[in-house]
């Protein structure tokens, strides 16, 4: 069986192929999970919510995108955290979580 870590990726920032010398940019291990995550969160719209909420939402918001992140079976369960603040008009979602293999990874995306 395969190291669910064991992965490599095509990096992605801004929704666009980074890229290195003129090849693709790869990711491995606790990287692609980070990324895979940021991917998530976006598809899933539940980032977007914190826009235009009222403050009470919040928590529940927050509370919605940290059991979005444990959802990931190489997420050590009760290990997610998630902060956000605005950055001029850009809403930023910071994350971090300890993966299964005891490796901790920190990733961010923007709404």
């Amino acid at each position: 069986m395969t190291d669910v870590l064991d992965l490599a990726d095509w990096q992605i920032k801004d929704g666009d192929l980074v890229f290195d010398g003129g090849d693709i940019s790869l990711i491995t291990g606790s990287a692609v999970v980070a990324q895979d995550i940021a991917s998530r969160l976006k598809k899933r719209g539940t980032i977007y919510q914190l826009i235009d909420v009222e403050a009470e939402d919040i928590p529940s918001i927050i509370n919605t995108i940290t059991l979005e992140i444990e959802e990931d079976r190489r997420v050590k369960p009760g290990t997610a955290e998630v902060e956000y603040y605005f950055s001029g008009e850009n809403l930023i979602i910071n994350y971090s979580a300890q993966l299964i293999n005891g490796e901790t990874i920190k990733g961010s995306t923007n709404a």
